[in-house]
C-alpha cells in the first residue's frame, strides 16, 4: 500500500514540476526535549499568541494516557492529533506518518491549517520524524520541515555539570539525540538562576557538545517570540475600514521560509546520527512508565508525607491531575468549583501545582516515568495516600500550638487563619508590620501586591528541591493564601521560612516605612 502511495505521489510531483506548479507545502516545526523540560508549556504559549495563524498540533506521549494532549486541547488548536502509549521514533512511528499523511491528503484540513507543530514525547529520538519529513518522495512530501526546537531544562543540566566534570556529565541518550537533531535550543527555566554566569556555563557546555550553527535562546516558562522559533514573521494587519493603525493588537503573522534555509544548511549534520545514537534508547536509558488513576481523592496529609519521604528513586517525571478530600471542606466557593490540581514533578525534584482548567468528573490521573520504576511497589504507596475516613487524624491543641508559636515568632511577617483540628494551616506572607506599613500602603505606594507575592511564594516553595508541598487557595474576597498540612512535623517549616525570606528580599526591596522615601 505504501509503495503504491509513493508511486502516485511521485507521479503527481512530476506533473506539478512539468507545469511549474510546485505543490503547496505545509510547514512543520518539531518541538522536542527531555522529560519535564517545558515542551507542552511552549506549545500552549504558541497557541495563546498565534494571532491569525491556524495551527495543527500532533502530541506524542510515551505513556498510555496523553496528559499533554488534554492540556493543549484546552487552548483550542485548529487541529489536534494525540499519539499515545509509545514513541513516535519507534513503536508508533507508522501511526505518526499515517496521521500527518491524513492531514496532507484532506484538502479541507490543508486549507484550514497554516502550520503544524509536532511535540514529541520526552523520551523520543526525533530523528525518525525528521527523516520522514525530509524525504523528497513519499506520503509526506507535501510537508516542509522548517525547524527542530529542543527545549532544555537549564536548571537540571546545570546541576549535572556542577556535580561532575564536563567530561563525565551523564545525559540520557534520548536527550543527546534531541540536542544533536535540533536547529534551535531553548534554554528554559532561567528564572531559577540567581547569576547570569550560571546560565552561560550551561550554554558554553552545550555549544561545545553540539555542531556549529545551532541557535540558542534563553527563556522562562516557554515564553519566546514566535518568529524566533517558527517559520513566520510579524507584519501589520490590514487596516479595518481603510484606517491604518499602529496598535500592537493589530499585528499579525505571515508565513516565511527564513528558518528553512537554516535547516537546509544543517541537514547533513544529522546523517550520521543513526550510528551515533542507536535506536534502542529506551533500553539504554532504562526508562519505563505506568499510570495511577483513582476516583477517590488523596488525603493532603498522606500525600504531603509521601512527597517528603517516599518519592521513588529513579523517578524522572510525574504529571497529571490530583485532588484532595480537604478541597471539599475549603472555605472558598471558588476552590469548591475547581478542586482539581495540575501536578508536575521534574528535573531536580521540582514540583508545580496549579488550579486545573479541566472540568467534569473529579479524579486522580498521574503518569509516572523513570528509570526502572517498580509499579508493584509504588502503586500500593499511592493507594495508601487516598483518603479513608477511618485513617483521619485529629490534632491535639499542643500540636497546633507548636505551629502557632512558629508563626508568632515571625511577628508581622505571616498572617494565618486558625489551624483546625484536621491539621490544615492556611497562611500568607504579608510583612506589612515588619516594615511598619499598612497592607494598603504596600500595594498602593510600593506596588507589592500580596496575591502575586503569595502565588509566587507557593510556586517557589514547591520548586525548591525540599520535602514540602503546598497549594495556593483563594478566600471569599479573592485574597490568595497558601495551604499546608502541619502533618505533626514542625521541622519542615524552616523550608517555608527560607523561601519567604527570599521573596521578601526580591519583592520588598523598595518598601520604606517613611512615606518620604528616606
Amino acid at each position: 500500500m505504501d509503495d503504491e502511495v509513493n508511486r502516485i505521489n511521485l507521479f503527481l510531483r512530476r506533473e506539478n514540476l512539468k507545469f511549474n506548479a510546485e505543490p503547496k507545502k505545509l510547514p512543520v516545526t518539531i518541538i522536542t526535549g527531555f522529560l519535564g523540560s517545558g515542551k507542552t508549556t511552549l506549545v500552549n504559549n504558541i497557541l495563546l499568541n498565534k494571532q491569525n495563524i491556524k495551527f495543527g498540533v500532533a502530541v506524542n506521549d510515551y505513556a498510555r494516557v496523553n496528559i499533554d494532549s488534554d492540556t493543549i486541547s484546552n487552548k483550542n488548536p485548529d487541529k489536534m492529533i494525540a499519539l499515545t502509549d509509545g514513541c513516535v521514533c519507534c513503536t508508533i512511528k507508522e501511526e505518526f506518518s499515517n496521521a500527518v499523511a491524513l492531514i496532507l491528503q484532506e484538502e479541507a484540513h490543508l486549507r484550514g491549517i497554516d502550520y503544524l507543530l509536532v511535540e514529541t514525547s520526552g523520551v523520543s529520538d526525533p530523528l525518525a520524524i525528521i527523516e520522514a519529513l525530509e524525504a523528497k518522495f513519499g506520503r509526506l512530501f507535501h510537508a516542509r520541515l522548517d525547524s527542530v526546537v529542543a527545549v532544555v531544562d537549564t536548571d537540571d543540566i546545570y546541576s549535572k555539570i556542577t556535580e561532575n566534570s564536563d567530561n563525565n556529565v551523564n545525559l540520557p541518550q534520548a536527550l543527546q539525540s534531541q540536542l544533536f537533531c535540533s536547529d534551535i535550543v531553548l534554554l528554559n527555566k532561567i528564572d531559577l538562576f540567581n547569576e547570569p554566569s550560571q546560565i552561560q556555563k550551561v550554554k558554553e557546555y552545550l555549544q561545545g557538545l553540539l555542531p556549529n550553527g545551532v541557535k540558542f535562546i534563553e527563556c522562562s516558562q516557554g515564553n519566546v517570540k514566535l518568529e524566533d522559533i517558527l517559520g513566520i514573521s510579524e507584519t501589520q494587519a490590514k487596516p479595518v475600514g481603510g484606517v491604518p493603525s499602529h496598535d500592537q493588537g493589530n499585528l499579525e503573522y505571515k508565513l516565511v521560509d527564513d528558518l528553512r534555509s537554516v535547516r537546509e544548511s544543517r541537514i547533513d549534520n544529522s546523517k550520521d546520527l543513526k550510528s551515533k545514537f542507536p535506536q534502542n534508547h529506551l533500553q539504554k536509558d532504562q526508562l519505563n512508565s505506568f499510570v495511577f488513576e483513582s476516583e477517590i481523592p488523596f488525603s493532603l496529609r498522606k500525600w504531603q508525607n509521601w512527597i517528603a519521604e517516599n518519592i521513588p528513586e529513579g523517578l524522572v517525571r510525574m504529571k497529571g491531575t490530583i485532588w484532595f478530600q480537604e478541597d471539599e471542606k475549603e472555605f472558598s466557593n471558588e476552590n469548591k468549583k475547581t478542586n482539581l490540581w495540575d501536578f508536575h514533578f521534574s528535573g531536580r525534584k521540582r514540583i508545580e501545582t496549579i488550579k486545573s482548567s479541566f472540568s467534569g468528573q473529579k479524579n486522580i490521573r498521574l503518569v509516572l516515568i523513570g528509570k526502572s520504576l517498580k509499579s508493584e511497589e509504588i502503586i500500593p504507596q499511592l493507594n495508601d495516600c487516598l483518603y479513608k475516613e477511618e485513617n483521619s487524624i485529629v490534632y491535639s491543641n499542643e500540636e497546633i500550638e507548636k505551629y502557632e508559636n512558629l508563626l508568632k515568632e515571625n511577628f508581622g511577617r505571616f498572617e494565618y487563619k486558625k489551624i483546625n483540628s484536621d491539621g490544615i494551616l492556611i497562611f500568607r506572607l504579608v510583612s506589612a508590620l515588619e516594615f511598619g506599613v499598612s497592607i494598603e500602603d504596600l500595594e498602593r505606594k510600593f506596588g507589592v501586591f500580596l496575591n502575586t507575592v503569595n502565588l509566587e511564594l507557593s510556586r517557589a516553595i514547591n520548586f525548591d528541591p525540599s520535602p514540602v508541598f503546598v497549594t495556593p487557595v483563594t478566600d471569599e474576597v479573592g485574597s490568595v493564601w497558601i495551604r499546608y498540612h502541619i502533618g505533626g512535623n514542625e521541622k519542615l517549616w524552616p523550608f517555608i521560612e527560607n523561601q519567604a525570606q527570599r521573596m521578601i528580599a526580591s519583592k520588598y526591596q523598595n518598601v520604606k516605612s517613611c512615606s518620604c522615601g528616606w
